[in-house]
């Protein structure tokens, strides 16, 4: 195996540890305690939305009645956007092998 995609992999596995998987309990329990403030929101990363939650009360009430029925979407949403921006960042660069870095790469303006 490529030592830098085992590299790589490593890293992968202790950024996943550093950011754990938002989940869904933690979720419904914001919802069901300060739902109406929209501290749900923000724990999922919508702060967006987390502030309007905050300065319209739940959008009245009706936004905390919807969020019931898509919190599961909302958290699994969070959760592959958590994954896919790590997963972005720890794509491996790979340097091809014929690639020898003590000699410059010549120009045919050179030659």
């Amino acid at each position: 195996m490529d030592p830098q995609l085992r590299i790589s992999q490593l890293e992968l596995q202790v950024q996943r540890l550093q950011n754990p998987p938002k989940k869904l309990n933690v979720a419904y329990i914001l919802l069901i305690f300060f739902g109406i403030l929209g501290i749900h929101r923000f724990y999922l990363g919508k702060v967006g939305t987390g502030i309007l939650w905050l300065l319209t009360l739940g959008l009245l009430g009706i936004g905390v009645l919807v969020d019931v029925f898509i919190l599961r979407g909302l958290t699994d949403g969070a959760n592959a956007k958590q994954w896919t921006l790590q997963d972005a960042s720890s794509t491996p660069v790979s340097v091809p092998a014929t690639a020898n870095p003590a000699t410059p790469p010549t120009s045919s303006a050179d030659a």
